[in-house]
């Protein structure tokens, strides 16, 4: 009986890192969905509802997420197996049937609707929103459309799809679409595409070698990145304060958080300084306003949200575990480069 158990959770445990595999869980989990959380708490301080409410909804709204994202990295990898190759890249699915592949596929989607038209009431939005959503999640990659190789529209289609599609799907529950809503999605679809200009520029060797097409091996990397650091970033700076803006007019409390990150960005040049810069365009380590979005946002606004409603301590729990390995990692660092600081200094007080 004993080594029944042991082989059944070293089963479990294969399961989960072929799935983690599979669908590029660790490139998404605690960086897009944290946005999702954003979302909610937001909808939830213009809402009034029940603890059961707020648990199913959260609930839905996460495997939603996941169940989309999944799908959309799961088809890109299948039409992008080829190029993989050719690439020297190897990745789980191309040991995978295609039929395994579209069995999967099919899973992911029926998830993925079935929550939708169970959640939005609106059921015209509804359809709508299903369809918009899951055009874009496979023809991103599929051809003959293939977004991704059409340059702008690739950009364009990458950000509202990985970050937007599923914010619309809890505006579409709370019956919510304001001006906070549009700005919400305007702000998401302009991180979105600031990541995939710095995804298209990591990639952009590889994508020139294997022969694909998109913005930044069209554009180049030095037009790319003046793009990024010149007009996206600056727009989402102006977003994200109007909306705080908008936000703090109806909850001044809103406005601690802003304050309260710059603190953290003062110290992050502090601790930084004489090893590296405290955050960089260029890569996906240590992005500008990276760890705002993924934890003190997020974060900030569920601790107001329980200050109001004690529900919220559990899910400021649940949010807290999910970007454990996150705030674990950054914490990490920052204990490591105060330490060296600080050894620095007994040396040169000596």
């Amino acid at each position: 009986m004993g080594n029944f158990h042991w082989k059944l959770i070293e089963n479990i445990k294969n399961i989960i890192r072929i799935s983690r595999n599979l669908f590029r869980w660790n490139e998404w989990f605690d960086s897009k969905v944290p946005l999702f959380f954003v979302t909610f708490y937001y909808l939830c301080l213009n809402s009034v509802i029940t603890s059961g409410q707020i648990i199913l909804r959260l609930s839905l709204s996460i495997v939603f997420g996941c169940a989309y994202l999944s799908f959309g990295y799961f088809i890109n990898d299948y039409y992008a197996r080829d190029q993989d190759l050719a690439a020297g890249k190897q990745k789980t699915i191309q040991s995978l049937s295609d039929s395994t592949i579209l069995s999967l596929l099919l899973i992911l989607g029926v998830i993925g609707i079935i929550i939708a038209l169970a959640m939005i009431q609106n059921k015209i939005f509804a359809i709508l929103f299903i369809l918009v959503a899951y055009f874009l999640a496979i023809y991103y990659s599929k051809p003959p459309i293939r977004f991704k190789e059409r340059g702008v529209w690739g950009l364009a289609v990458a950000s509202f799809a990985q970050r937007a599609i599923p914010v619309l799907l809890m505006f579409g529950m709370f019956q919510q679409y304001e001006l906070d809503s549009l700005l919400l999605l305007l702000l998401f679809a302009l991180i979105g595409m600031r990541w995939i200009l710095v995804h298209q520029l990591i990639d952009l060797e590889n994508d020139q070698k294997s022969g694909i097409s998109t913005f930044a091996t069209q554009s180049g990397y030095t037009w790319t990145i003046r793009l990024t650091k010149w007009v996206i970033f600056p727009l989402e700076l102006a977003c994200i304060s109007a909306l705080f803006y908008s936000t703090a007019a109806h909850d001044p409390i809103l406005w601690i958080m802003p304050i309260l990150y710059g603190l953290v960005v003062l110290v992050n040049w502090f601790i930084w300084k004489g090893h590296d810069q405290p955050y960089r365009l260029t890569t996906f380590a240590r992005q500008p306003l990276e760890d705002f979005y993924y934890v003190y946002w997020p974060l900030g606004l569920v601790l107001i949200l329980a200050i109001k409603q004690p529900i919220f301590w559990l899910v400021f729990l649940f949010n807290f575990i999910w970007q454990g390995s996150y705030i674990f990692n950054h914490g990490r660092t920052a204990i490591h480069l105060t330490k060296s600081k600080f050894q620095k200094g007994l040396k040169y007080g000596e």
